[in-house]
């Protein structure tokens, strides 16, 4: 299928994309709202995936502009950091079909865009995806075919993940953000480095939260997130040795 994403934070918008192509679909990824307007002026996409807050024109203005001048009919999620309720339901009143929270979870996108795109009862065969959360592609180019340097990296990250999961939710519990903070920028490293997008994203809005000293009530349940979605990556690991 055809999906259509407009994303202004680059690593949103690269895992974005690796998720979705991972499970077949094509991507057309732009910034901002002038960009999206022109795609979707000039082309027909399956879905688009676009964040409420963009530059030039906002979320709103691009829902106005698919269902009101163009009168297309296109599966549209809402892309943002927002919980406000408010937004949600002035969103849906101009025709959003569904939400995704960032730092997203790959597994709730996969299922989301499923629901949308194959929604057609004739058009389902299988809508359960499974969602690969490290990237061996890039693994494979880093390490050039050696199976034993790959092996090496993988039993490094397994036992350095874990290690800085306990670390983080110990600084945690001890409201301790400068060593929160320095755990989470070396897990951050360590997930870079493998492709494990959807954790690293949630690590990044951490990072962002302490730095910036804002809505530091998120940081608990962005750690429980954090964990689960680092398991699922030690998980995945420990089968690739």
């Amino acid at each position: 299928m055809n999906i259509l994403i407009c994303e202004n934070e680059n690593a949103v918008a690269f895992a974005l994309n690796f998720y979705l192509q991972k499970n077949g679909h094509t991507v057309t990824l732009v910034k901002d709202g002038d960009s999206v307007l022109l795609k979707i002026n000039s082309m027909d996409f399956d879905l688009i995936i676009t964040d409420l807050f963009i530059t030039f024109h906002t979320g709103f203005e691009l829902l106005h502009h698919l269902r009101t001048v163009l009168k297309k009919k296109t599966p549209v999620i809402i892309l943002t950091k927002l919980n406000d309720e408010n937004e949600k339901q002035e969103a849906l009143k101009m025709g959003a079909d569904d939400f995704i929270t960032k730092p997203f979870n790959p597994e709730v996108l996969i299922r989301k865009v499923n629901n949308l795109l194959y929604k057609t009862p004739k058009k389902i065969i299988n809508t359960y995806v499974y969602v690969q959360m490290i990237d061996l592609e890039q693994l494979n180019q880093i390490t050039e075919g050696d199976n034993d340097y790959l092996a090496e990296i993988i039993r490094h990250f397994i036992d350095v993940a874990s290690e800085l999961i306990v670390l983080i939710k110990k600084y945690l519990n001890e409201i301790n953000c400068k060593d929160l903070l320095v755990q989470c920028e070396k897990l951050s490293r360590q997930l870079t480095f493998l492709g494990i997008y959807s954790a690293n994203l949630i690590t990044e809005q951490i990072i962002t939260i302490i730095t910036n000293k804002k809505d530091m009530y998120r940081i608990p349940s962005l750690v429980t997130e954090l964990e689960i979605q680092t398991n699922k990556a030690i998980s995945e690991a420990k089968k690739m040795i």
